[in-house]
């Protein structure tokens, strides 16, 4: 095995000798899964997990089985466990491929508790012999993914997206023979936009997955390691112009009286010509009465708007634990007659989170922490838990007097955040990286410039997706990192959740750096 460092100075050498760069060797030479340069292919920036309903109504219930633009693929899908990378099939994603004799397989699911390969425990290491950012390809299983499915005919002329709520340590995906994009990061969400793929019809999704990739060197958690897909996988549908993303501050003022809100929401157009279109944002509390609601005109910017609201709200209740008095923000597009294009909403609370003297303190008040770790393991379904037991774990915390959760050591499921805004549980939020398998010392990937835009993507990951919560006390670059990369710092930055602090594992001084990224 070559040490990491001696891999790195060998390609210097080459750049120093050749006058090229260490991007184009790495590029060219190493396949997807062992390069840390590429981590993600066409895939959509991360945003809040919301959904897009046809009005207000089926928006504030937010169920997304109810919206007429959502189309769950979990279920039985088409198997094929290959032992070795050499053993792939490197046409099954093929239109015409026929995959008569596949074994089925569930997802969400992982393949050791389905019966392909072992499940195995580490609590520092990895199942794999290191030599970063490589994997022997003798011990990296692969399995091969195949869903049909349809899209209803109410679609036609909407933009289609595929959204995995977890993706996997790598994996490539076709839409009807086309490569529609690549992912590297389990825990966190990917989300392709397959609109051009799609035919009217039968359509064929197939799914290639690593169980080991480089990225797997920066998931080093204490837990047991599997494979497959952890989450649900579905399609749902936008208008040509569509809700993008949305941040929603809800603080109390400095005599923790009364509420200051402000909303900043991005809409995004899929069309060359910009419509007059007008945004709707509403506060209504948990009677049903609206406090707050306006309307402002949108001026495109290009193919983008943002709009920002802000509103002084009297007297409102609290969110803490003890007490987690929710409000329901309404976002609705509207086109120039005023009729809904579209309509999401989020649960918000008004709370501050400070730290002061050493001291954490929500709504000013000295706060004592009773928490607990949490994996996200099931004792029959491995790494999927389903909403049912959440429920039951988090009613047991609350019976038990716990009030907060370190969500030890990657995201959680999106509907585990929207338990703990309804129940009162205080959140530690961490990004999916830890590598202290590597050693704290020089071999560390947090240490090599390579590495910066993974470190980064996966913080921006976890920070897009959760930044409006009222459950989150505090964010976390990553659990056992040792070295904070400039990356995963400026990642935070001006993007960490409202009156939340930001927690980073560093131990060394970094000097300032923004590494290059499509944001």
């Amino acid at each position: 095995m070559i040490k990491y460092t001696t891999y790195r100075r060998i390609v210097l050498a080459g750049i120093l000798l050749l006058g090229i760069t260490f991007s184009s060797i790495a590029i060219n030479d190493i396949p997807d899964w062992e390069n840390p340069l590429i981590f993600q292919e066409s895939k959509e920036p991360p945003r809040v997990s919301a959904l897009p309903y046809p009005n207000e109504q089926l928006a504030i219930a937010d169920k997304y089985d109810q919206s007429p633009y959502f189309k769950l693929l979990s279920g039985k899908w088409k198997f094929k466990y290959l032992k070795t990378y050499e053993e792939r099939d490197t046409q099954f994603f093929r239109a015409d491929y026929q995959s008569a004799g596949w074994d089925s397989i569930a997802v969400p699911g992982n393949w050791e508790i389905l019966g392909f390969g072992t499940p195995l425990y580490v609590s520092n290491g990895y199942t794999f012999p290191v030599n970063i950012p490589f994997i022997d390809h003798s011990v990296n299983p692969v399995g091969a993914y195949i869903k049909e499915f349809s899209i209803p005919g109410h679609w036609d002329g909407r933009q289609v997206f595929l959204h995995f709520e977890a993706g996997t340590s790598a994996m490539y995906i076709w839409v009807n023979g086309q490569k529609a994009g690549y992912s590297e990061v389990t825990k966190s969400p990917a989300e392709f936009n397959i609109t051009p793929y799609l035919l009217k019809g039968a359509n064929k999704l197939a799914i290639q997955v690593f169980r080991y990739s480089d990225g797997t060197y920066l998931e080093d958690q204490d837990m047991w390691r599997l494979s497959g897909f952890d989450r649900d996988i579905y399609l749902y549908s936008s208008a040509q112009q569509r809700i993008q993303d949305y941040f929603i501050h809800s603080k109390l003022d400095d005599n923790f009286l009364n509420g200051i809100f402000s909303a900043d929401i991005q809409i995004k157009s899929f069309s060359d010509i910009a419509p007059t279109q007008k945004l709707e944002i509403k506060l209504i509390d948990h009677q049903g009465k609206i406090i707050y609601s306006e309307v402002k005109p949108m001026q495109y910017n290009g193919k983008k708007a943002t709009v920002r609201f802000e509103k002084k709200v009297m007297n409102p209740k609290h969110w803490t634990a003890e007490t987690p008095d929710l409000y329901t923000v309404v976002i609705n597009l509207k086109d120039s007659r005023g009729n809904i294009i579209e309509s999401t909403s989020s649960q918000t609370g008004f709370r501050n989170v400070i730290i002061e003297d050493g001291i954490l303190k929500v709504n000013g008040r000295r706060i004592t922490i009773k928490g607990v770790n949490l994996h996200e393991h099931h004792p029959v379904t491995g790494h999927h838990v389903d909403s049912a037991t959440m429920v039951q774990d988090i009613l047991l915390m609350k019976k038990f007097n716990v009030n907060a959760v370190r969500t030890s050591h990657y995201p959680q499921d999106p509907y585990w955040y929207k338990l703990c805004d309804r129940y009162g549980l205080y959140v530690l939020d961490e990004a999916n990286l830890e590598s202290h398998g590597m050693g704290f010392g020089k071999e560390n990937p947090a240490n090599f410039s390579e590495w910066f835009a993974a470190h980064r993507d996966r913080v921006e990951r976890m920070l897009e997706r959760d930044k409006s919560g009222r459950w989150e006390t505090s964010a976390a670059t990553g659990p056992y990192l040792r070295i904070s990369t400039p990356g995963s710092r400026n990642a935070t930055t001006g993007r960490s959740p409202s009156n939340r602090p930001v927690k980073e594992t560093i131990q060394t001084s970094w000097p300032p750096c923004t590494p290059s990224l499509n944001t």
